[in-house]
């Protein structure tokens, strides 16, 4: 029989904070329990599918636990002790079999950008039309007018706007269906660039541009922007506080930024977030996309479940700290929105808060989405 082969070691710049096991989370003892098995278990090629399948099962578990806001906190106890148990089992019973299908894969010596560009590069190009063209833009009109933003959103003819960190397109294809006169959209991974204006191409669309480059060195002058979209991307940055101050520099005074970074706390999903990382983050990142898919998840699943799992920087901030921040960035005033899409966290928040569940309601989901209206 082969020796087993060791995989490539998790970089050093992937982030392996796990909220839930250093601020009491009442399920903190399983969360550990968990956290250890998988941090004490041989690195070895054979073990990625059985990593990638506990990862797809206690994702999609844990999906479908927060949507039912009658949940209880010992539903996440017996989650993650069965889940542990399923693996133990798994990782027993996983031959040498599976190494012809990731030999191929060698090591990916690069530095946490490019490797972000090439995770988020490869998760947008199999998107149905639906979760591509359509449901950006209508999750950004719920947000809009659950919150009654839609003053911001008059006139836009003559309105200039960026997407910052725009993947493969999709918000801002939404921001140009909003009105906007002008939409550029920027991003770090050449393989979105390409994509996006192939899409809008396909659709005919126009007044769309897409340009790559780093949202912590937007290629624009300041004061160009009326408005600014940056939508779950400073967060896997190396410097927060640089990308709130580039988005700044390219606002026109008065200018608008709708600004949504990771919250900290961030209840149970994001708890599992961070647990699933220690479990996903030595598999190859092509073999995670090529099993999820062998699993039969539509290409939207596939994106949701990876989005936060391979993508290297991974940071999360309370709210205060972020307030702090955009003060010392220079903007003078902000609104964190208190309503949020069908899967918000801040919807699930306002939807225990209407019907009276609030027991543990910080521990299910956290403080809310960190989103913002910020104005300059």
């Amino acid at each position: 029989m082969p020796k087993p082969k060791p995989i490539t070691p998790v970089p050093p710049e992937f982030t392996l904070e796990v909220d839930c096991l250093t601020n009491s989370a009442p399920f903190s003892a399983e969360a550990r329990a968990f956290y250890e098995f998988f941090r004490d278990v041989e690195d070895r090629f054979e073990l990625c599918l059985p990593r990638t399948f506990i990862t797809t099962d206690l994702y999609l578990k844990a999906l479908k636990l927060v949507s039912n806001i009658k949940f209880e906190l010992d539903h996440v106890r017996s989650l993650l002790r069965e889940e542990r148990t399923l693996a133990a089992s798994l990782f027993a019973g996983t031959g040498l079999y599976l190494e012809h299908f990731i030999k191929e894969f060698p090591p990916d010596g690069s530095g946490a950008a490019e490797r972000t560009a090439d995770h988020y590069g490869q998760l947008f190009p199999k998107m149905d039309d639906y979760n591509y063209y359509l449901e950006p833009y209508l999750t950004l009109e719920q947000r809009i007018k659950k919150n009654r933003l839609e003053h911001y959103f008059e006139d836009l003819d003559h309105k200039t706007a960026l997407d910052a960190g725009c993947g493969g397109g999709r918000y801002t294809l939404a921001l140009n269906r909003l009105g906007f006169g002008a939409v550029f959209g920027v991003d770090l991974s050449p393989e979105n660039v390409v994509w996006a204006q192939s899409q809008a191409l396909a659709k005919s669309i126009e007044r769309v541009h897409y340009f790559k480059a780093d949202v912590l060195a937007i290629p624009f002058a300041e004061q160009y922007f009326d408005f600014v979209l940056s939508l779950g991307v400073l967060h896997h940055t190396h410097d927060m506080n640089r990308g709130l101050r580039e988005i700044y520099r390219v606002l026109k005074p008065g200018g608008v930024c709708y600004l949504s970074v990771m919250e900290k706390p961030g209840g149970v999903l994001m708890d599992v977030v961070e647990l699933l990382r220690v479990v996903l983050g030595p598999v190859p990142p092509p073999y995670a996309r090529r099993l999820l898919r062998a699993f039969g998840l539509k290409e939207f699943m596939v994106y949701h479940i990876l989005d936060h799992l391979l993508v290297p920087i991974h940071h999360r901030t309370k709210p205060e700290e972020l307030e702090k921040m955009l003060g010392q960035a220079g903007f003078s005033s902000w609104e964190r929105l208190s309503r949020g899409g069908t899967f918000d966290t801040t919807e699930r928040i306002h939807q225990c808060e209407k019907k009276g569940k609030l027991k543990d309601i910080q521990w299910k989901y956290g403080v809310g989405r960190n989103a913002y209206f910020v104005t300059k």
